[in-house]
C-alpha cells in the first residue's frame, strides 16, 4: 500500500533531507557537483525544522501577514491595500478565534529568511515554553549564504558560469547542522512523542553524527589537499 502513495510532513521530510545530505557528502570528493544536492537538501531540512518549531499548535507564525496600507492619493490622504490571492495570518487567526465566519483564502508561507528570523524571537518560540535560537559565530552568515548564494542560484539556474571554491563548504554545512541540532533537540519545540517520531528522533541523531564525522574528514582533506583540488570544477 505504501508504494501507491506519496505521504510526508515537514518533520519527516526534514529528516529525509538530512539523509540526502549524508549520502551526498560521501560523493563530493569524487565530484564537487554533488555539493549542489548537499545545499538543496540542507536548505530543505533546515526549513522543515524551522517550520516544525514555529508551528507546535497552529500555523500563524509561518503565514504571510496582511499587507500594509499605502497612500493612494497624497492630497486626499486616502489609503488602500493591494489585492491578494491568499489569506493573511490575521484573517486566519480571527477565523480560528471565532471572530469571523468567513473562511480565509489559502495562506502563503513566509520566505526562508523571515522564517529564520522568527526562530530567534521569544514571541514565537516561547509560546509553549520553548527556547529561541541564539546564533553564535558564523551561523547566521552561513544561513544567508546557503539561501542566497548557494541554494537559490542552483535551483533557479540562469544561463551563466557558476564557480565557487569548496574549502569553506564544510564549515557552512556544519553551521547549518548545528542550527538543526538546536531546533531538533534543544529548543523544546519539536515533540518526538509518537512511536514513529521516536524512530525519526533516533534516525536524526544518527544522521547528524555521521554528517559531522564526514565534515571532519572533508575539513582535514582541504587542509592537506593541493590548492588546485580545492577549486570547484568549472566544466
Amino acid at each position: 500500500m505504501a508504494d501507491h502513495y506519496f505521504a510526508t510532513n515537514q518533520l519527516k521530510d526534514a529528516v529525509f533531507s538530512l539523509k540526502i545530505v549524508n549520502e551526498m557528502l560521501t560523493k563530493v570528493r569524487e565530484d564537487s557537483l554533488y555539493w549542489k544536492w548537499v545545499f538543496i537538501a540542507l536548505h530543505n531540512s533546515l526549513q522543515g525544522f524551522v517550520v516544525t518549531c514555529l508551528c507546535p499548535v497552529n500555523d500563524f507564525a509561518v503565514m504571510q501577514p496582511a499587507p500594509k496600507k499605502r497612500k493612494c492619493c497624497i492630497r486626499e490622504e486616502k489609503y488602500c491595500v493591494g489585492k491578494r490571492d491568499c489569506g493573511s495570518a490575521e484573517e486566519w487567526e480571527a477565523f480560528w478565534r471565532g471572530e469571523s465566519e468567513i473562511v480565509p483564502k489559502r495562506f502563503k508561507i513566509l520566505d526562508f529568511m523571515r522564517l529564520y528570523e522568527r526562530i530567534k524571537k521569544p514571541k514565537y518560540m516561547e509560546c509553549l515554553s520553548g527556547k529561541p535560537f541564539r546564533p553564535t559565530g558564523t551561523q547566521t552568515d552561513s544561513v544567508k549564504r546557503l539561501n542566497k548564494e548557494l541554494r537559490n542560484p542552483l535551483v533557479h539556474f540562469r544561463p551563466k558560469m557558476m564557480c565557487r571554491p569548496v574549502e569553506k563548504f564544510p564549515r557552512i554545512t556544519r553551521d547549518i547542522i548545528q542550527t538543526i541540532v538546536f531546533l531538533a533537540f534543544e529548543s523544546e519545540t519539536v515533540w518526538w512523542s509518537t512511536t514513529s517520531d521516536e524512530r525519526l528522533c533516533s534516525e536524526t541523531k544518527g544522521l547528524i553524527k555521521d554528517i559531522l564525522g564526514r565534515l571532519d574528514e572533508l575539513e582535514e582533506h582541504h587542509k592537506t589537499a593541493p590548492k588546485k583540488d580545492q577549486a570547484a570544477n568549472p566544466e
